[in-house]
């Protein structure tokens, strides 16, 4: 017996799919998690039903009545949503917009986590003996402690955003379809190019920040050495890390083109 989907039926299936995400109130991620979910098990339900049954649009039915009204799908879905998922939702924003700002959020929550980590320090270093007011001055002012380090970790952070909107912009908004991952962009021409350029970016940034905040050490060989050796590795991370974002970007906005225009009304 034939049992195969034709492209109408999985529309209908997808249809009522996304009747039932569309409202929940949830991060772009949780909600495409939901689609995935709920579409395999209706693609599954309705090719058992199919290899039984001589009346495909029977088969159909069924399917639909077994997932349950729309309604209620939605009131199960949104009971799945976690707290957490608020601030991813802040995070990603609408799927359309570009893979820069996605990266500055991220940053932004890196900046706070990282700010809270030196309160955090600062309260548990002056724990045995409070702080001088005189000491937290010198630490809040002095050029060599909390200016530097945060004039720093902005350069850092900047410049992961200016590539990941660098990479984005030279690749035109989209990755080639056969780039699926970084290693398989790398052995492509233009992608490889726009790479590398990336990499320079950070690269240069990284090595400016790293031998400016060391730079009463760096008369030690061993360390100007290590600094010159290990910053490469840690900018093929970086760039790594924002050709990842510029990929999900991409595969956001495939996704939400389509499922936003399937047409909802009953």
């Amino acid at each position: 017996m034939h049992t195969a989907m034709n492209d109408a039926t999985q529309n209908t299936l997808k249809i009522h799919v996304e009747r039932a995400v569309r409202p929940v109130h949830a991060s772009f991620s949780c909600k495409r998690r939901m689609r995935e979910a709920l579409l395999a098990k209706a693609v599954k339900t309705f090719t058992d039903l199919r290899g039984t049954s001589e009346c495909p649009l029977a088969a159909l039915d069924q399917t639909i009545q077994n997932l349950g009204h729309p309604a209620k799908l939605t009131s199960q879905l949104q009971a799945t949503v976690s707290p957490i998922d608020r601030l991813e939702q802040i995070l990603e924003g609408h799927p359309n917009k570009p893979a820069w700002r996605s990266a500055l959020g991220f940053v932004v929550v890196v900046a706070l986590f990282s700010l809270a980590a030196l309160i955090v320090t600062l309260f548990f270093v002056g724990f045995n003996r409070p702080w001088a007011l005189q000491e937290l001055w010198a630490i809040s002012t002095g050029p060599e402690h909390l200016p530097l380090c945060m004039f720093h970790a902005a350069l850092v952070l900047s410049g992961f955003v200016l590539a990941v909107h660098y990479l984005e912009k030279q690749l035109d908004g989209s990755l080639p379809e056969n780039a699926s991952s970084f290693w398989s962009a790398l052995l492509k021409k233009n992608s490889r190019r726009s790479l590398i350029q990336a990499w320079f970016i950070l690269n240069t940034t990284l090595l400016f920040i790293l031998f400016t905040a060391n730079r009463n050490a760096l008369s030690s060989a061993k360390i100007y050495w290590t600094i010159l050796l290990l910053t490469p590795l840690m900018t093929f991370l970086a760039t790594w890390g924002a050709w990842h974002m510029v990929r999900l970007a991409q595969e956001k906005r495939q996704h939400h083109a389509e499922w936003s225009h399937l047409p909802l009304e009953e």
